[in-house]
């Protein structure tokens, strides 16, 4: 298992039908766009010489990213806290997103949990679905019939290992699963192993209620998909944001390191003992607002090949999430980890064929 400083490539869902508006514009979009040539089912390597020019390309964008930081806001100007609203908030139109190239093999589960039965509010999950959604059917080129979304009360933890089951048991032997997750993760104190926690979630009772993330990363890449990209947009430290931890539970657990199965390549929103919180103005959260523009927007084909390694990708997102985050006081690096059957970061495309 190699470790890199990168982020979570995650999305949990619902059935599309469950999200109506601008994600049936998306649709629609998707169906009548012209695409570019389809990469085959299975993206291919990058070149040694594109690697090149990606180094090149790597080195001026962190330094640009890092060179300009974003002055921290006063306490005493920073908004007072906004009660829950009885349903998550709603992106106003479609995200104009980049064409992609078809992926007719790939598969696309995406969850985002905003309003919890039991527990406190993760702030920006229901927009985070939604961007992960359009994303899926336009940028990333997955047939709508191959995208489940799940929110809210319909992404218990029955609902999802619902889903879990169908995603793998129908992609096919050269396709792909993205999967997406936002809202709530929660360390089991005693072990420090790493759960996602669904609508119906109790922190007291992880082990009947919670999601093990590693055991749902094995079921994945145990599947006849050729790989598995994960983007988990929670944390597990117990210290606050989107962070759950039993009553009484004192914060910041020692958090076992996460090894993901061998096919899966995992981007996470921060690291083990830090938080995730979300982007300014409620504007969903901030690790994955940043994914979704770096690849929605093609901002992070950092050397304009139409293509989006996890090396762009991590190197367009974390830098952008550090900053905002120290904005707002806190650290949130993004982290990137790769089984040992995924290529290096390099050289394996996110998404591909993009329309700049």
């Amino acid at each position: 298992m190699r470790a890199l400083n990168i982020f979570p490539l995650l999305v949990l869902g619902a059935p599309l039908a469950g999200c109506t508006g601008f994600i049936e514009s998306a649709v629609q979009a998707a169906r009548t766009a012209n695409f570019p040539k389809t990469w085959g089912e299975q993206p291919t390597r990058v070149t040694v010489a594109r690697r090149e020019r990606l180094d090149s390309a790597l080195q001026a964008q962190n330094f640009v990213a890092n060179a300009q930081p974003t002055a921290a806001a006063p306490r005493s100007q920073l908004p007072a806290a906004a009660p829950a609203p009885a349903t998550a908030p709603a992106l106003a139109s479609a995200p104009k997103y980049v064409q992609g190239s078809p992926q007719p093999g790939a598969y696309a589960l995406i969850v985002g949990v905003e309003h919890y039965r039991d527990a406190p509010a993760a702030t920006g999950a229901g927009i985070d679905a939604q961007r992960y959604a359009a994303l899926a059917l336009k940028t990333l080129g997955i047939p709508p019939s191959h995208v489940r979304v799940l929110r809210d009360d319909r992404a218990t933890g029955g609902d999802i290992d619902k889903d879990v089951a169908w995603v793998t048991s129908n992609v096919s032997a050269r396709g792909r699963i993205y999967f997406f997750f936002s809202g709530h993760g929660a360390p089991d104190p005693s072990t420090g192993a790493s759960f996602l926690v669904p609508y119906d979630g109790d922190p007291q009772a992880l082990d009947t209620t919670g999601i093990a993330l590693p055991k749902l990363l094995d079921r994945l890449s145990a599947s006849r998909a050729s790989e598995v990209f994960a983007v988990v947009d929670a944390c597990f430290s117990g210290s606050g944001g989107r962070s759950l931890l039993p009553a009484g539970m004192r914060p910041l657990v020692a958090v076992r390191t996460l090894r993901p199965a061998a096919k899966v390549a995992l981007f996470t929103a921060s690291s083990g003992v830090q938080t995730s919180g979300p982007a300014a103005g409620g504007d969903g959260g901030l690790f994955s607002k940043m994914v979704a523009e770096g690849l929605g927007n093609a901002s992070a084909d950092l050397d304009g090949d139409g293509l989006v390694s996890l090396d762009e990708l991590r190197a367009w997102v974390t830098p952008r999430v550090e900053r905002e985050a120290r904005s707002d006081r806190r650290e949130q690096t993004p982290q990137l980890l790769i089984g040992d059957d995924v290529a290096e970061a390099g050289a394996t495309p996110v998404a591909f064929g993009l329309a700049h």
